[in-house]
């Protein structure tokens, strides 16, 4: 009878993906294949500008430096998002720029799915900054 849950038990433990991991396990912030946005660094932008932005502006307001920080699952899942920097033209009050942040965040929540970043060949948790100038003339 003994052998039998031990044998269960063991499985239980050791079943399951090699590369499983949790949100215990570490960020990296290099790693040797980082992630990629599908459809490179062009389309990450696009997305920004086209689905992120117009959804979170008001008509007057201008955002023309934006700085995300996102942890890329070994999934791909795009999670922890923070706004690290944001510079709103004309400035704006406390409340509005928490409004703007939270919106903003909710877009990028949006994103599809990224290609996850992997070390020895093995997908892993990697932080990843996305950097947004927006030049208007």
């Amino acid at each position: 009878m003994y052998k039998i849950l031990y044998l269960l038990l063991g499985c239980l433990l050791f079943s399951g993906s090699s590369y499983a991991q949790t949100e215990n396990d570490p960020v990296y912030t290099v790693v040797e294949e980082m992630p990629d946005y599908p459809g490179g660094p062009q389309e990450l932008m696009k997305f920004m500008r086209s689905v992120v932005l117009p959804a979170v502006l008001p008509d007057s307001t201008v955002i023309s430096r934006l700085v995300a920080t996102v942890i890329i699952e070994p999934d791909g899942a795009v999670s922890g998002i923070e706004i690290t920097h944001l510079h709103i033209l004309p400035p704006v009050d406390e409340e509005s720029e928490k409004h703007i942040i939270r919106r903003l965040i909710s877009g990028i929540e949006k994103m599809p799915a990224w290609i996850s970043g992997k070390n020895n060949g093995v997908p892993v948790r990697v932080q990843y900054t996305i950097p947004l100038t927006i030049n208007y003339r």
